[in-house]
């Protein structure tokens, strides 16, 4: 059996095609719905570069993030951080939080932030 070469141009142009594709790291979005433990399960399970994309209503809290994820809210999505002080805790490089609000019942102080880096 005798085997053929490609040409070089359609060499080159396979191998610009591969090099367009996108790579997968376990980027992908995820939709949490509001409820007691429904976000710091989707903490626990995702993976890293996950986007928890959250939505109208109140997550319970208080939240560890301890791995690398994207947490997106909107003006209507809280965290409630259930009286204990911190609310949101980052604990992992490369974190990404925007667009949530927060509710604590306690005085904020240094030790006690909504968001605690």
């Amino acid at each position: 059996m005798q085997l053929k070469t490609l040409p070089p141009a359609v060499m080159l142009a396979a191998g610009l095609m591969l090099c367009a594709l996108p790579v997968s790291g376990g980027e992908h979005t995820l939709d949490i719905a509001p409820g007691a433990d429904t976000l710091s399960t989707a903490i626990t399970n995702a993976q890293p570069g996950t986007t928890l994309r959250l939505g109208r209503g109140i997550y319970a809290g208080p939240i560890v993030i301890d791995r690398s994820i994207n947490l997106i809210g909107s003006k209507d999505s809280v965290i409630d951080g259930g009286g204990t002080g911190r609310t949101v805790t980052v604990a992992a490089p490369n974190v990404r939080v925007r667009g949530l609000r927060y509710a604590t019942r306690e005085p904020i102080s240094l030790s006690k932030t909504a968001v605690f880096l």
